[in-house]
Order: C-alpha cells, then structure tokens, then sequence
C-alpha cells in the first residue's frame, strides 16, 4: 500500500534522524528517499552531520525553500494511481481533511518564477541547442544524409527543419525550453516535427504548441518571416487554449520568450492547485458515498431482520394454529373412544378383544397428536419432564 506524507513532514523526520532510519519507515532505499527529497527540495543532512551531532559539535540546518512551482506537497513511496492515489476505503471513510490552501498567492509565485527564469533570449546564432531540440536536428541531419546517398528521394524521409520558418520555431522553442529548465521543466517532444509538445513539471503536464497564427494554414516557405502563435492547451489531444501569445508587428515572439516561460511554470502551479481542489472535492465525494452505502446496508439489514422475525412470527402462529387443531382432534378421538365404549358397555353384548385392540390404537394416535402430552408447543423450549398429573 503506498505511503503519503507532507513535505513540511518529512523535512522534519530527515533533520530529526538518519535518512537509513527514516527511510526504513516507508520501506524504500535510503538512496530511494533521498532521490523524492530532491524531487520535492526538500534538503537533506550531509554525510558527517549526524557524526558532528552526536560528538557535540556545531551544525547547520538548512532551510526548507519554498516548494517548486508545480510541484506536489505531497510525497507518496509506493504504487499509487497516476491521478488519484490508491486509497483504502477505510481511508476514504476516515476523516476528510480540510481543503487545501495555499498560503503563497499565484502572483507571488510568478514574481519567484520570474526571478528564476530571468531574461531569456533568441537570437539567429544558437550556442547551445537544449537536448530535445539537439536530438531533432540530428534525426534532421541523418535524413539529409540519407537523401543525398540515395537515388531515391521519399517525401517522408525529406530533412524536416531546413526553412527559415522551421528554423526560427527550433529557436525560439529552444529559449524557451532552456528557461523552464530552470524551474525544474522537463520537455517531451513527440513526432518528427516538434509539433506535440510537453513540458513536465513534477506530476503536472502542460501541453503546448508554436504554431502558424491561422490554426491548419502552413506557412509560406518563401517568406522569411510567418506570423506564429504559440500556446498552452488545455491538456493532451484538447485544441482548448488556456493562455497564447502571437506575433506582432512591433513586438515579435522573441520578445516575449521570458512572459511565455513565467507562465508556462506558472500554469503548471494552476493546474497543481486546480488538480489538488478537485482532488479534494472527489475524496469528499467518496468519503459520502461510502457513509451512503454504509447507511443503505444498515437499513438493509434493519429491513431483513424485521422481515425475519415477521416471517418466524407468522410460522409460530401457524404452528400454534396446527397445536390447537391437533389438541382438538385428540380430544374428539378420546371422547369418540369413550363413547364407543360406554355404548357398547350398556348393550348386552360383551367388547371383544378386536375393539379394545382399537380403542388401544386410537387412544395412542390420540396421545401422539396431542401436544399437551408430546410437550411440542410452539415457542415453549423443548423438555423432556413427564406431563403433569390430569394431562
């Protein structure tokens, strides 16, 4: 089952006892948790610090920073669903936490991820290609190699980034996923024409695309210069924009590449926060569904159990009904013999043996349906004491 804590948490358990020990708890590798405290920035204790400690020592505790733009503050050690962790229905019942807040609003956290991000620049001669972009230009060069080794030219197999317009959306992408970089941002870029774009921060994704301005219109090879749009979509294959930023005539995209990368790293905070409120909602969700199944089991099982003893009532009553019918006939078997047999003992003729045989017989049926004399009383335990005198 995975395990969760808060980052604030687990800052204080590493700087209270050794990583081995603590990781120990949450059964993973100490090299495992310290890999999640890097994810989450949370610092960890060098090697010679508890050694110092212990000898008396001066030591230092660093600080916890304030947690990464996009970043969960929630670390989870274990299997756990991508969007939802695996929780228990005994969890789900539990107690609902209160709704998350967040202390720093959005617009500080912008004024900290501009810090971070700093100026960001493109211009036509790149010193340094960030590695999605590099590995694009090398398949790029590869085709071209290709294609002029070969007699046969396939369209598909054409170099890709060989106009000014290609060339300038490689730049421009590659300031930009230099500068998220600095804020923790990991690129993914799916096809061979860079035009399925991720950047990752954390467990939050946010879908870009630096296209020509009039969406399914490409553009002109022969001009050197294409109107582009760049934006942020509302997640994977959905064309919803959440935010964009166009050419313009006196303020080009290379001049707004540092705006672009703020937001970029700031969205992924939004969907963060969105994501953690949902979550919320969906546990609060959960947490009355399970209360309403619960209920709906309870009064199931009210019901059943009046239905049970209705029914073991109705079965007493019919059983008493048959005790009073049998006493009855009994009663009728043992007055008829009685009758018989005063009759045929005022005749002259004498009984023989064949009726007292009979009369023998009938009055045993008689004690045998009789439940005054069986004891078999409906609701009356059953005994095996002799029936009182006169019964």
């Amino acid at each position: 089952m995975a395990k969760r804590i808060e980052r604030e948490a687990l800052y204080d358990l590493v700087w209270s006892e050794p990583v081995r020990t603590v990781a120990a708890r949450f059964e993973v590798s100490d090299v495992a948790l310290k890999k999640a405290c890097q994810r989450a920035s949370i610092p960890t204790p060098d090697r010679g610090y508890w050694a110092k400690r212990e000898a008396g020592k001066s030591v230092t505790k660093i600080a916890l920073p304030p947690r990464a733009p996009g970043h969960s503050n929630v670390i989870t050690f274990g299997h756990s669903s991508y969007w939802y962790p695996n929780w228990t229905a005994e969890e789900l019942a539990g107690p609902l936490p209160p709704a998350p807040t967040f202390p720093e609003p959005i617009d500080a956290v912008r004024a900290r991820v501009e810090r971070a991000v700093g100026k960001v620049k493109c211009t036509t001669k790149v010193t340094g290609w960030h590695p999605a972009i590099r590995k694009l230009l090398e398949k790029d060069e590869d085709r071209r190699k290709k294609a002029a080794s070969s007699p046969y030219a396939f369209s598909w197999e054409e170099p890709v980034f060989t106009t000014d317009v290609e060339q300038r959306r490689l730049r421009i992408l590659n300031a930009i996923f230099l500068a998220v970089g600095r804020c923790n941002g990991k690129v993914t870029v799916r096809g061979t024409e860079a035009r399925d774009l991720t950047i990752t921060f954390d467990r939050q994704h946010v879908v870009v695309a630096l296209h020509p301005e009039q969406a399914g219109r490409k553009p002109d090879p022969a001009k050197l210069f294409a109107p582009l749009r760049f934006s942020i979509l509302k997640g994977f294959g959905n064309a919803e924009v959440r935010a964009s930023w166009v050419d313009e005539s006196r303020r080009p995209l290379e001049d707004q590449l540092a705006s672009i990368a703020v937001e970029l790293v700031v969205d992924a905070e939004v969907q963060l926060r969105e994501g953690a409120l949902h979550h919320h909602r969906w546990r609060a969700e959960q947490k009355a569904r399970l209360e309403r199944e619960a209920e709906e089991r309870r009064l199931e099982a009210i019901r059943k159990e009046a239905e049970r003893r209705e029914q073991e009532q109705r079965e007493r009553l019919e059983a008493l009904f048959k005790a009073a019918d049998d006493y009855r006939r009994a009663e009728d078997i043992r007055g008829f013999v009685a009758k018989l047999t005063r009759r045929i003992g005022d005749t002259e003729n004498r009984r023989d043996a064949a009726f007292d045989q009979w009369a023998t017989w009938a009055l045993e049926e008689a004690n045998r349906i009789d439940p005054s004399v069986t004891l078999d009383l409906p609701g009356l335990p059953k005994t095996t004491a002799e029936p009182p005198g006169g019964w």
